[in-house]
């Protein structure tokens, strides 16, 4: 029998994969799911290889790029792991 404590952590998960599909569903509205896909999985691509070219130039220079990363992070061990 499943702890209390893993219960609820799968319960929290189930309720945060339904409502991420549902914001998936009305983000897209009637575009058909494969575009979208493709549309955001592009985007995740483009930030992927522009976080990585800017810390690329960065460490050519000399410049720590700690300090510039803003948001979420997003470096190339955080995508990975993803």
């Amino acid at each position: 029998m499943p702890s209390p404590t893993t219960q609820s952590t799968t319960t929290e998960r189930s309720a945060l994969h339904s409502t991420i599909w549902k914001v998936a569903n009305d983000l897209r509205g009637s575009v058909d799911g494969w575009d979208f896909k493709m549309y955001v999985l592009g985007m995740l691509f483009y930030r992927f290889i522009s976080e990585n070219l800017a810390a690329h130039i960065n460490s050519k220079q000399g410049i720590d790029p700690a300090p510039l990363q803003t948001g979420g992070g997003g470096n190339t061990l955080t995508l990975m792991k993803i």
